[in-house]
């Protein structure tokens, strides 16, 4: 059939109008030639009209729908489809739209668009619901999602049906999810939920999910509508990034921790036994050894452990298996048991075979060189994973680093002590050995004295004699003291001031007083410096003044910290002795330097000693603590 189109309308018009005007050609002759017309003429003219109406009126019918035909209109719209396409499509939305009243049971009036929505919610990974504002969540419309969501199809969930979805919710998590969407309806606000839902096949799974109430013209809540969709996989992932970010949180607390351990202290022994003790608490142990290599031995040694008793482990040896910890050692690089291939136990010492336990041993480096062992052993049948190695691994050199710092502390201490041992000894000779040598000198020459009869030379060695003494026990008392372990960060400035002129001074026959007129708090740094300046006043005062008098001064605010230490002794010029170099006012004078303090001495010959200090303590309180240090290292 030739389609209704603009070129073939117009073919049709022109053959209409030639068949319609053909009898009437005659007519249009005789007229043009003026000849009149006769009966015959006229009955062919009511002919050629009668058939020109026909004409005309079959080419309406031609032309316009009919029975048989098809309207223009109709034509171009049905223009894109074959006639089986448009059955296939009909047939197609009649499926579907019984498909959509089956599983509802309400409405078969359904629109294009509605139709066309159903059919997408279908597709959808989830299910689109209409429930009861109830705690069972009786549903009263479905998707067929609900079949992938739950394991139930949309009859069996909608109405009373044999399955309530209330009921699919977890128990645990029901009262939660009642509260949430109460709350929402409230505040007429949307709710988004997660819980776990148990579907028909009985393995739990976590869904999502999105809704609304509906609410009356009254302001009533008439239902509640929403999606709801699988979120299984989603909660999985998040509680592995949760696991991630707490085994990371676990890794840098213990780093944290073994790294305050280390900054508290610089003994050795505190600083294994602490980080040992952090270790095991952050992996759940409880037996765990620490081993150092001893240079002078050539050989590892136990230097921390927890757990277990020295007892035990003299009874039983293989608690700690030394060839492990040796191989460990001698390797650089962490060994874990059971090993995950047995073939690897035949490159293994032969405890490797034997152990039981799980057992890790990492070392613990400090810059390429191996300073010992981290061993930690778990219950039988435990396996240290990947990461638990890695963040061990990482402990372990953290630790060798506090290992050093505790080595080279120790080091320092003993250069220290090495050091005081010949600042003692310079001490001994320039005073109290030349002191007993002058006491053989004066006796030897009193001998002499008597035995020629010299009673008045006899009396004045022998007075030679108290004085020299005298001077030889005061200089030794001082000596012992400054053996003594500082009282100052015990007693405190005051206290150790107030010590220092019971043991010393007074001892020694001299009037020492301690004149306290304001004190506050002072950071340790202040203290000191104060207490060093002080104590070397107090040392050139008894070793070199000869003072009978001493008198100490403090006076401090929260701005300033004043020290005064004064004497009647034989006083000097300081200028004579500051071009000499005398070493103990340069060393009070950079402490007070040291400190953004002030220093000053007032003294002439037989006429006494000030020496004056002021350190304002709120900069000093500022400055940074690593200064003690620098001065602790003075003599």
């Amino acid at each position: 059939m030739l389609r209704s189109t603009p070129s073939n309308l117009r073919l049709r018009l022109v053959l209409l109008l030639v068949l319609a005007l053909t009898p009437l050609w005659g007519l249009i002759v005789y007229a043009y030639l003026g000849l009149a017309l006769s009966g015959f003429n006229l009955l062919v003219t009511g002919l050629a009209t009668i058939w020109a109406l026909v004409i005309i009126g079959f080419g309406v019918v031609w032309l316009l729908p009919g029975d048989s035909s098809r309207s223009l209109g109709d034509d171009a719209q049905l223009q894109p489809y074959g006639q089986d396409e448009l059955s296939q499509f009909a047939q197609a939305f009649d499926e579907m739209t019984a498909s959509l009243d089956a599983s509802t049971g309400e409405r078969t009036d359904l629109s294009p668009s509605e139709r066309t929505l159903s059919e997408l919610l279908s597709e959808l990974p989830g299910m689109a619901y209409r429930s009861r504002n109830d705690r069972p969540r009786t549903l009263e419309v479905v998707s067929e999602g609900c079949l992938e969501v739950t394991g139930f199809t949309a009859a069996e969930l909608v109405g009373h049906g044999p399955v309530v979805y209330g009921q699919l919710i977890h128990a645990d998590d029901r009262e939660k999810i009642w509260r949430k969407i109460q709350a929402a309806l409230k505040e007429r606000k949307p709710f988004r939920l997660s819980y776990r839902l148990t579907p028909k096949s009985g393995r739990e799974k976590w869904v999502w999910e999105q809704g609304r109430g509906v609410w009356s013209a009254e302001g009533e809540v008439q239902a509640l509508e929403g999606f709801i969709t699988d979120a299984t996989e989603r909660v999985h992932t998040y509680q592995v990034l949760e696991r991630r970010v707490a085994d990371r949180t676990r890794a840098l607390s213990a780093l944290y921790n073994v790294t305050a351990v280390a900054s508290k202290s610089l003994d050795l022994e505190t600083i294994l036994n602490q980080s040992l003790e952090r270790v095991l608490q952050v992996m759940g142990l409880e037996l765990g050894t620490l081993h150092l290599f001893d240079e002078a031995k050539a050989g590892l040694y136990l230097a921390a452990w927890r757990g277990v008793t020295m007892e035990r482990l003299a009874q039983d040896k293989t608690l700690l298996p030394v060839d492990l910890t040796e191989w460990v050692f001698h390797r650089g690089e962490p060994l874990v048991l059971p090993l995950k291939g047995e073939a690897a136990l035949l490159t293994m010492p032969a405890s490797a075979m034997r152990m039981r336990r799980a057992y890790v041993g990492v070392p613990m480096r400090v810059r390429g060189r191996v300073l010992g062992v981290l061993t930690l052993f778990g219950r039988e049948g435990q396996r240290f994973d990947q990461e638990e190695v890695t963040l061990l691994d990482a402990i372990a050199d953290q630790i060798g680093v506090a290992v050093e710092n505790g080595l080279l502390y120790q080091q320092a201490e003993q250069l220290a002590v090495m050091e005081e041992r010949s600042r003692l000894a310079r001490d001994l000779h320039d005073s109290v050995t030349q002191s007993l040598y002058s006491l053989t000198l004066f006796a030897e020459v009193g001998r002499r004295a008597a035995e020629a009869g010299q009673v008045d030379q006899v009396s004045e060695h022998l007075k030679r004699l108290g004085e020299i003494a005298q001077q030889s026990l005061k200089e030794m008392r001082l000596l012992v003291y400054e053996l003594r372990t500082s009282t100052l960060e015990t007693e405190g400035l005051i206290g150790a001031l107030q010590q220092r002129l019971d043991a010393v001074e007074k001892r020694a026959g001299v009037e020492a007083r301690l004149v306290v007129e304001e004190t506050v708090d002072l950071p340790p740094l202040v203290e000191e410096g104060l207490y060093r300046i002080a104590q070397e006043a107090l040392n050139n005062a008894l070793k070199h003044a000869g003072a009978t008098v001493v008198t100490v001064r403090i006076n401090v605010t929260v701005d300033q910290a004043d020290l005064e230490v004064s004497d009647n002794g034989s006083g000097f010029n300081p200028q004579a002795v500051a071009k000499a170099g005398g070493l103990g006012l340069i060393s009070m004078r950079e402490r007070a330097e040291q400190l953004d303090g002030y220093f000053s001495i007032k003294s002439q010959p037989g006429q006494g000693t000030r020496v004056i200090v002021n350190i304002p303590t709120r900069r000093s309180w500022s400055r940074p603590i690593v200064a003690i240090s620098e001065l602790q290292g003075e003599s």
